[in-house]
């Protein structure tokens, strides 16, 4: 399911849940608390259900990973274009396969149409601020700012590699019955994205993704 109208997104799944046919969902699952309900009540251990970006099997990230072990970043900045309910996922592939899902609190600091600031807490002190912007010309872009380095930017551009890994990876979940990613980490992004969405609704209204049920 390659589709970016999220709020339609859960009649297109149902069929292949109650059927146990293994699925791919581009990015996020669902929009809403109750959607994401509905959702994992169809769900049981053997189904396969695989959501991701590509980024999360960018080539940029894969050498990030490889080259700052250490995690010492005290900030991260991100921008991507269109809005936080439709590309949030992208960057949250990326900063959440660093750094887990241990988050205090999502909150919206921007009110302004076609323009979403995100704030991401974790319970660390780590903070992370995402910004999407309807029309901008730019790539999507993670900038890590350290004590006593420089900032590292990363540039996504290579869709292709993170694309084609991403699909080679759904193919082998496919072939082998083996979940590539827990559905436990799916679901965690998906409730992130779903506390950013209902704080940008209530006026910026602090948000922790633990607190909204999926089971």
């Amino acid at each position: 399911i390659a589709r970016d109208d999220i709020e339609n997104h859960l009649k297109f799944i149902i069929p292949f849940l109650e059927e146990k046919i293994p699925l791919f969902v581009d990015k996020q699952l669902v929009k809403t608390q109750s959607e994401l309900l509905k959702l994992t009540n169809l769900i049981d251990e053997n189904q396969l259900l695989f959501s991701a970006s590509p980024m999360r099997y960018s080539r940029l990230l894969e050498d990030f990973k490889y080259n700052n072990t250490n995690n010492y970043f005290k900030s991260i900045h991100g921008v991507s274009r269109v809005n936080w309910i439709r590309y949030a996922h992208h960057l949250l592939e990326a900063t959440c396969s660093i750094y887990g899902y241990d988050i205090e609190f999502v909150q919206s600091l921007n009110s302004q149409k076609d323009h979403d600031i995100i704030q991401i807490r974790y319970n660390s002190g780590l903070n992370i601020i995402l910004e999407f912007i309807k029309n901008v010309s730019l790539p999507i872009q993670l900038k890590f700012y350290s004590e006593d380095k420089p900032p590292v930017s990363l540039d996504f551009g290579d869709f292709f590699y993170g694309f084609h890994k991403m699909m080679k990876t759904f193919s082998g979940m496919v072939n082998s019955g083996i979940m590539p990613v827990k559905i436990d980490e799916i679901l965690s992004i998906s409730k992130i994205v779903i506390a950013g969405q209902i704080s940008i609704e209530n006026n910026g209204q602090k948000i922790s993704p633990k607190t909204l049920k999926s089971y």
